[in-house]
């Protein structure tokens, strides 16, 4: 149980490490398209991480017909404040 708390922690780490880094490139804004290698990473992890809490024993126990397209709303709507925030910097 331990090891499977610690993986959630580290993908949800990753996923927060990886916003973070895409608003600094949106917020800098030195080039163009610099910040979607960011990204889209991050959205996958979005997805990843929410799915997994969602469907862990330990989480919130949901079957994966309900947290798969969870996990896929999230990633999507992760994405588009990104489209929208990437917008508003640019001008």
């Amino acid at each position: 149980m331990l090891w499977r708390c610690f993986s959630r922690s580290s993908q949800t780490l990753a996923m927060i490490s990886l916003w973070v880094a895409t608003g600094y490139l949106v917020k800098e804004g030195k080039y163009r398209y610099g910040s979607l290698p960011t990204a889209l990473p991050a959205a996958f992890m979005s997805a990843v991480s929410l799915t997994c809490i969602l469907m862990a024993e330990e989480g919130f126990g949901l079957s994966s017909s309900v947290a798969c397209p969870a996990g896929a709303c999230f990633a999507a709507a992760m994405l588009a404040v990104y489209a929208v925030l990437f917008r508003r910097f640019r001008g």
